[in-house]
């Protein structure tokens, strides 16, 4: 039972986050609109989303040129 919660919990505080990333990632690659990620996190997750948050910034920056 122990393992069982401990897999949901790994699951939903690391995977999806990463999946939400890739999967933005992905969506900015191939130039189609994407949006910030919300995060409050401040570990290795929430500092990859507050870079991709600045990709994003970078690339309408640029569009808007």
């Amino acid at each position: 039972a122990v393992c069982i919660v401990s897999v949901v919990f790994f699951s939903k505080v690391i995977v999806e986050p990463l999946i939400e990333i890739s999967n933005s990632m992905k969506r900015l690659s191939e130039g189609k609109p994407v949006r910030k990620i919300k995060t409050e996190r401040t570990d290795e997750v929430g500092e990859l989303a507050t870079a991709f948050n600045r990709i994003v910034d970078m690339v309408k920056e640029k569009r808007e040129k």
